[in-house]
């Protein structure tokens, strides 16, 4: 017997929108949808007995465990996941409080004076349309910030060898070189990311080094002092060779020790790159003195 009120297509495809991901609640889901009259007289039955409905509820769930492996681990910016979660949060709790009426004329999800339309498009809002359009903006947002910074990364500056000593020169003279006081290595040892560069023949007087934070050229790293106090300095700077977004890039380096320095102002002064550091060498005197803080050139494994 034809059962009374049978629910249009629209309500059925829009019911089935409404259950849940989860495949092991579809039968508390059912009943609920069930008890709110949306389906009708029929109740579950009128789901379950349409193909179509049928087969759209199966691809409805298989895109949830689509939706949640794609976006499992894509990186979001801080507390969209939290927003989301929270918007799908309360979108549950509506959905739970429509289930939990047991009255059709007051649970009617679909107002009376409207007539659904033919698709499940019919329906202007759902929690899986809502997730995907979350989703698809969650990964657009870190897409754009990826670009960004890609962006960024290509507006860096290069410097050349040359520059870099320049600006070496530059830094060594300014008050912020001085910045941090310099403490012995014996009684308290630097970083182990910046190391005293290999090529450093054993000293007579122990150096001493001072902390960079980001004042070298946008880079962190140590400055050591290989001179006693008393006598003219000579600087080594050990710093990261990436830096910061907004740090210049280093280009055209060597790989080995430079024992050939280039010098200026009383000064003598070489750069190179040691693994994912960037060394300067820097001297107050002529390149002899420079070089004799150097171990022979053949000695460096």
């Amino acid at each position: 017997m034809e059962p009374r009120n049978p629910p249009t297509d629209a309500k059925l495809f829009f019911a089935a929108d409404l259950c849940r991901p989860d495949p092991t609640t579809l039968a508390d889901d059912l009943a609920g949808l069930g008890s709110s009259g949306l389906l009708g007289s029929a109740g579950p039955e009128a789901l379950r007995g349409n193909a179509a409905a049928r087969e759209y509820l199966e691809r409805s769930q298989a895109f949830d465990g689509a939706v949640a492996k794609a976006f499992a681990d894509v990186p979001v910016p801080v507390g969209s996941l939290e927003r989301v979660l929270a918007a799908v949060a309360k979108q549950e709790a509506e959905l739970r409080e429509h289930e939990s009426v047991t009255t059709p004329a007051a649970a009617t999800l679909v107002p009376a004076s409207r007539t659904p339309d033919a698709s499940p498009r019919g329906e202007p809002f759902s929690r899986r349309r809502w997730l995907a359009a979350c989703g698809s903006a969650a990964a657009t947002t870190a897409a754009g910030f990826g670009v960004f910074f890609w962006w960024q990364s290509r507006q860096r500056a290069e410097l050349t060898h040359d520059e870099l000593l320049q600006q070496a020169l530059a830094f060594y003279g300014s008050p912020e070189a001085l910045k941090s006081p310099a403490v012995p290595v014996n009684q308290t040892p630097p970083p182990a990311e910046y190391p005293l560069s290999r090529a450093i023949v054993a000293m007579r007087d122990v150096p001493r080094w001072r902390m960079l934070e980001g004042q070298f050229l946008g880079r962190s790293g140590v400055a050591y002092e290989l001179a006693a106090p008393q006598e003219k300095r000579a600087v080594m700077y050990v710093v990261a060779a990436d830096g910061s977004h907004r740090s210049p890039i280093i280009t055209s380096l060597p790989a080995e020790p430079v024992h050939t320095p280039d010098t200026t102002g009383g000064v003598a002064i070489g750069a190179w790159r040691e693994e994912s550091r960037i060394v300067v060498f820097l001297v107050e005197g002529d390149a002899g003195r420079y070089r004799g803080f150097l171990t022979a050139q053949r000695d460096i494994a």
